[in-house]
């Protein structure tokens, strides 16, 4: 069994699978800065509400993942791309839901420490030191995620 398969129960995979037909695809991220990672507070009014997730979300048409993730972080954060070295780490397959989708994850690593995030929808931010991750409500999935990226951390 792969290493990603144990974290997962047949939900997120490395390769795509067998009839595998994604509805959309998402690029999402981990925040860092000095040990430790953002996370959003899901609100209300969105699923998961009440969760800690990431900052992601859809590519709009002709966006690469790259371009959404800059795009969606800004949103999410008022962080602009300048402020951050940004490292791809890859892309996965996710069958959830009853949704297919393709998940590029990457790594945001913040040049300086940014006090005053602003978020979307108002939403509750935290910085979590990396090894109490788990300990977070998470969103499904992200902690299976935070596997992925835990080596480049």
């Amino acid at each position: 069994m792969h290493e990603l398969d144990k974290f997962t129960k047949d939900m997120i995979h490395n390769d795509k699978p067998e009839n595998f037909n994604p509805d959309f695809e998402v690029s999402g991220c981990f925040c860092e800065y000095d040990g430790k990672l953002l996370f959003i507070k899901r609100s209300a009014s969105r699923s998961y509400a009440g969760k800690w997730g990431m900052p992601g979300g859809k590519l709009e048409k002709g966006e690469t993942p790259e371009e959404a993730m800059d795009r969606e972080f800004f949103e999410e954060t008022g962080i602009t791309a300048d402020k951050f070295k940004k490292e791809f780490v890859k892309s996965v397959f996710v069958s959830q839901n009853g949704n297919d989708m393709v998940y590029h994850l990457f790594i945001l690593k913040l040049k300086d420490f940014i006090e005053n995030i602003v978020t979307e929808d108002g939403e509750e931010i935290t910085w979590e030191h990396i090894e109490n991750v788990k300990n977070l409500d998470l969103v499904e999935d992200v902690s299976e995620v935070f596997e992925l990226a835990c080596s480049k951390l």
